[in-house]
């Protein structure tokens, strides 16, 4: 059966990225924000000036075997946003400022400041020092009588080494990866899979939240971008599929797994070439919830009905664009698309891969809208309120909720002993 495909008027807005992902639409300031992984930057752009603010965020900037940033991007509920830096470098050298951090764009005469939380990641992470953060949504989680529901980050992991062949056992990839929720404490808890449907993580992605149901849990998208046989050379690319299924924030478990899409239901009408799923969204089309994937190696957004499970619709973007990474929608319904760099897994070749690594301003489609659900914004607390949190104990610090800041557990406490982390912050630059 046919679907509509749409190709709007497509506006480059930037170039010379190396992995730009994690888009967001930022209402109050009305601006997108993403992040580049590779760079180690944080990005700006402003629709109605048409500019572009790069903050250099990681260690070094634009050296690709230097810190990553996560394509791990939030608002937070006092304006400042959160992203996730690696640990280690591809050196093998701690980094100075990891984990989860907020940001402040307005500090600094708008030069920024970065405030680096005690260690926040998992210990099953920090066993891996190959690994970094990729993709990220917000999710949606029940809360308790008579309060309202919570608002979390659920991010992803990856390792560095992933394709290296002396990591291939048995002809697959070790899936080394892992799927995260940040609680209210700004401590990550690994998710667990029920079932054999999923196979594991080797390259998280396809994050969005699906709603609460009425069981209390919440539908969780999520995507497989690596075949777990590709560095064997033998694989189909069957496994790449995109995934659904029911998270419970009791046990972090995620149950009643299902496959939306097959990876034959990603690629192009023609089924020429291939499509690695990667980074997701939530939309309104024709008025029904709807989740949008982007396509590595075809240049589409790719529409499914929340409800049934079946493709719906298509975006395309300009034919000299492959590397689809993610997508915001905006308020008006314009939507920002970030793109990847074939110089990515070939250095010498960045820049030379048509307008692969541009980000783009897609005009407003009929009958595709923002998605509530889509909302970058969470409910931890607030920046400032953290830094008085880990400066005193005389006085616990509110969120804009007024709700009391909890004590610290005992598992911050001996994560930030074993890492000998404290909190830090540090003025960022514009360039």
């Amino acid at each position: 059966m046919s679907v509509p495909v749409f190709k709007p008027p497509a506006m480059s807005t930037a170039t010379g990225h190396w992995t730009p992902e994690g888009p967001i639409w930022d209402a109050k300031r009305e601006v997108f924000w993403y992040t580049d992984i590779e760079g180690g930057t944080l990005h700006k752009y402003s629709p109605a000036k048409g500019v572009t603010t790069t903050y250099v965020i990681a260690a070094q900037k634009g050296d690709k075997d230097g810190q990553m940033i996560g394509g791990t991007t939030a608002l937070n509920s006092d304006g400042s946003l959160i992203v996730i830096l690696e640990d280690v470098d591809k050196h093998g050298a701690p980094c100075k400022h990891s984990g989860v951090c907020y940001f402040n764009p307005d500090a600094n005469n708008g030069q920024g400041s970065l405030l680096a939380l005690p260690n926040t990641v998992s210990d099953t992470e920090l066993a891996k020092p190959q690994n970094r953060p990729n993709d990220s949504t917000i999710i949606t989680i029940k809360g308790d009588t008579g309060k309202p529901n919570r608002k979390l980050m659920a991010y992803g992991t990856m390792s560095k080494t992933w394709n290296d062949p002396a990591k291939v056992h048995n002809g697959a990839i070790k899936p080394e990866g892992g799927f995260y929720v940040l609680d209210e404490d700004m401590m990550s808890h690994r998710l667990k899979f029920k079932g054999d449907i999923y196979p594991g993580t080797v390259i998280s992605n396809g994050l969005a939240d699906g709603g609460v149901n009425p069981d209390g849990t919440t539908t969780l998208y999520f995507s497989e971008t690596v075949d777990a046989k590709d560095s064997a050379g033998i694989g189909d690319h069957s496994s790449l599929r995109v995934y659904k299924g029911k998270l419970d924030p009791n046990s972090w478990t995620v149950n009643d797994i299902k496959v939306v899409a097959e990876n034959t239901q990603l690629l192009k009408d023609s089924g020429a070439g291939e499509v690695r799923p990667d980074g997701a969204n939530m939309v309104v089309y024709k008025g029904k919830p709807t989740y949008g994937i982007a396509g590595l190696g075809t240049g589409e957004i790719r529409l499914f009905d929340a409800e049934n499970d079946q493709h719906v619709a298509t975006i395309q973007l300009p034919d000299d664009v492959k590397n689809v990474t993610k997508f915001a929608v905006a308020d008006d319904g314009r939507i920002f698309v970030t793109t990847m760099d074939f110089g990515y897994s070939n250095p010498e070749k960045k820049g030379t891969d048509g307008r692969n690594g541009h980000t783009f301003l897609l005009a407003p489609i009929e009958d595709i809208t923002a998605h509530p659900a889509a909302s970058p914004q969470t409910s931890y607390y607030g920046m400032q309120a953290m830094k008085e949190y880990y400066a005193t104990t005389k006085e616990k610090p509110t969120t804009s909720f007024e709700t009391p800041l909890p004590p610290p557990s005992t598992r911050i406490a001996l994560r930030n002993a074993k890492v000998g982390r404290v909190i830090a912050e540090q003025q960022m630059g514009v360039i």
